[in-house]
């Protein structure tokens, strides 16, 4: 596996012009690398099992406090470079800033029982992004922010979103995703100090030629978590509803999870094409009645391509002799 990863590196510095095929292909083999997963306890209270790759590091669990639980999980493969993170143990509650309370931005305070960071309300989207910058990738540089959605239900109280993510870590190239959902401030007036909490997140951060892995591990990790139905008995003041929850949370982030990773394959594929056509001097164009696509060589003074019948001309101006023709767009 190590030599197969050295020759994507090496495919990619000397073969620019290959890098998205190369990713691409690094992607595949390396996803399709077969994982043997073994059941890990959750060990405070016995309260869930998830399946986890076998001799990947694991520590997390349920963790009590005066207003409830929080629980975590995280998972780092053998040599530490891929981190995977379920839960919100390592996310304080939040109130708002108050002036009436004299709370800042950036405080940490203990109220109502446990310690809360006062921060402004963030939505979902938002708050992944927050802990993206603050906590998952705290220690990388360059961050570039790839892509984010929006992941609310309408007329759902909570608020949730995923963001797609680059950096770097020890010089290393490193992707990354955050699914985060929070609950809002509730009957909160404007200077209050309300809390809102982070009600769910899962993340990951792997190196770019590793992250068909961490993908796949994560979707697997989510979509194998069993309550103990001992414990939710036990528990029910907290947890009414949590079997069913869980279950139906965990299967939207992983919906999410590939609805991002489709999104970004389709942006390298776009950056390839784009890379390419600057070095061959052509550009793309479409027939958006047909769909089909062409490749035609950049003319400078055109303004307009058409199609005739399959053959490609081009002008200067809107052309009427070009009228029982079917006007192309780039793209």
């Amino acid at each position: 596996m190590d030599e197969l990863i050295g020759r994507c590196m090496s495919l990619i510095r000397i073969f620019p012009l290959v890098i998205c095929i190369t990713l691409i292909f690094c992607n595949m083999v390396l996803g399709n690398d077969e994982i043997n997963y073994v059941q890990w306890q959750e060990p405070n209270e016995n309260a869930f099992t998830v399946e986890v790759p076998q001799g990947w590091d694991v520590t997390g669990g349920v963790i009590r406090e005066a207003s409830g639980s929080r629980t975590g999980l995280h998972v780092s493969s053998p040599d530490g470079r891929i981190i995977i993170t379920g839960g919100n143990d390592e996310i304080p509650q939040f109130i708002t800033p108050s002036q009436v309370l004299s709370l800042n931005e950036g405080q940490l305070v203990n109220l109502y029982g446990n310690t809360k960071l006062v921060l402004r309300y963030l939505t979902g989207t938002q708050l992944a992004e927050w802990y993206i910058a603050n906590v998952g990738a705290s220690g990388c540089t360059d961050l570039l922010i790839l892509s984010e959605q929006d992941r609310s239900n309408a007329g759902d109280p909570e608020s949730s979103g995923d963001v797609s993510f680059s950096c770097l870590k020890n010089g290393e190239a490193m992707n990354g995703y955050c699914f985060a959902k929070d609950i809002p401030p509730l009957n909160c007036q404007m200077g209050q100090g309300c809390v809102w909490i982070c009600s769910d997140l899962a993340f990951y951060l792997s190196p770019s030629s590793q992250e068909a892995v961490a993908q796949s591990v994560l979707k697997h990790m989510l979509l194998s978590i069993r309550p103990n139905p001992a414990w939710v008995s036990a528990n029910q003041k907290y947890t009414m509803q949590y079997s069913d929850t869980i279950a139906k949370s965990n299967a939207k982030i992983a919906d999410c999870i590939d609805q991002q990773y489709a999104s970004r394959s389709q942006t390298i594929d776009n950056v390839g094409r784009e890379y390419s056509n600057s070095n061959t001097g052509q550009t793309d164009v479409m027939n958006q009645n047909t769909g089909e696509a062409y490749k035609v060589n950049v003319d400078p003074n055109a303004h307009y391509y058409w199609d005739c019948n399959g053959k490609i001309y081009t002008s200067q101006t809107y052309d009427s002799q070009y009228s029982d023709c079917t006007l192309l767009s780039e793209y």
